[in-house]
């Protein structure tokens, strides 16, 4: 599966990097990723499409499940991360655009 579609392509258009400046908790979160089996999650809300088809995301995130911070991180990064076993950087197909502090509340 790729991990940007149309769809979420579409999305991120709406909400390109700093437009949800200063909204904290309440920023729409648009796409979550994840490492099956670990901790692993990126929660997506603003993204722009670079000039070599990259895409560069403003992410929540947090590698251990517990330590969440801001953060910056391109498309391609997503795409090379994989843990001991392999598995791989997954989008989640389920996941409903909502806020930060709404995804902070179901875990």
């Amino acid at each position: 599966m790729k991990l940007v579609d149309k769809v979420l392509a579409k999305r991120l258009e709406a909400y390109p990097l700093f437009s949800q400046s200063g909204m904290g908790y309440g920023a729409k979160v648009l796409a979550k990723y994840v490492v099956p089996a670990t901790d692993a999650v990126w929660l997506v809300y603003e993204g722009e499409q670079q000039d070599n088809d990259d895409w560069v995301f403003s992410v929540y995130m947090t590698l251990d499940g517990e330590h969440w911070s801001y953060g910056v991180v391109m498309l391609s990064t997503l795409e090379g991360v994989a843990d001991p076993y392999g598995r791989t950087v997954e989008r989640d197909v389920r996941f409903k655009p909502q806020s930060i502090r709404s995804c902070m509340r179901r875990g």
